[in-house]
């Protein structure tokens, strides 16, 4: 009779991370890895990440597709040290976003910080703004834009503009108040619009707004009124009917 198989065992991403910081410190002749060569618990509030995208630098914001392995592929990886893939961010990472907390290069492992307090870039649209949120017409240069979001900002520098620095808390749960204009009729519960701040800023990016209950179910394409911003779903709660 053949002899039995043993069973295949994957490498968890920590020793992934470990060997390619490894070999990357063997090739440049340095040890210059992030990573120790005996186990040691991540800080709070932080994951290890495999880069998808092209190199990206320390500090940057990252969207997350989905994890290097799932349940069905490693279950005790699963459960034991879950680790992510990251992606450019689109709209649906506003308020899932994560902040690298080291630079990543193409195909690598590295830390990310997914709940705490860290430094990051801003595109602040007023100097009066308190939050920020991951926007896709920003966050390809690894920013966060101010106005609404679930990221606290304690500190950031003067003045409006991209590239400014900052230290933010996220997540950070808070409810806004915003104008909207619909671009398509609500009768589903659900519609596009254009979402912009009350003063009439313009928010970027494609959004929808809800009518929880079906109070607005007679509102019409070009209709406007207010809503409210929890998480990432914007609910009708004000508008004139006809």
């Amino acid at each position: 009779m053949p002899a039995p198989q043993k069973p295949v065992i994957l490498p968890t991403a920590r020793t992934f991370a470990r060997m390619e910081a490894a070999a990357e410190s063997a090739a440049n002749d340095q040890a210059s890895s992030s990573f120790p060569a005996e186990p040691q618990e991540l800080p709070a509030g932080v994951m290890l990440a495999r880069n998808t995208t092209g190199d990206i630098g320390r500090f940057q914001v990252m969207g997350v597709s989905g994890l290097i392995y799932e349940y069905g592929d490693n279950e005790h990886e699963f459960k034991n040290s879950p680790a992510l893939l990251l992606r450019t961010p689109t709209e649906d990472d506003c308020g899932g976003y994560v902040i690298t907390q080291e630079p990543i290069k193409t195909g690598k492992i590295g830390r990310v910080m997914v709940s705490g307090v860290t430094p990051c870039q801003l595109d602040i649209v007023d100097a009066a703004d308190i939050y920020a949120d991951c926007n896709v017409m920003v966050s390809d240069d690894g920013m966060l834009k101010t106005g609404n979001g679930n990221a606290r900002i304690l500190w950031k520098e003067s003045g409006t503009g991209t590239g400014k620095w900052a230290v933010i808390s996220f997540p950070n749960a808070q409810a806004t108040l915003w104008r909207f204009e619909l671009t398509q009729n609500l009768s589903g519960g659900t519609a596009g619009a254009t979402i912009t701040t009350m003063d009439g800023g313009s928010w970027t990016g494609t959004h929808s707004v809800t009518d929880a209950d079906g109070t607005f179910s007679e509102l019409e394409t070009g209709d406007t009124g207010l809503c409210m911003a929890v998480a990432n779903t914007y609910y009708v709660i004000q508008a004139s009917c006809p």
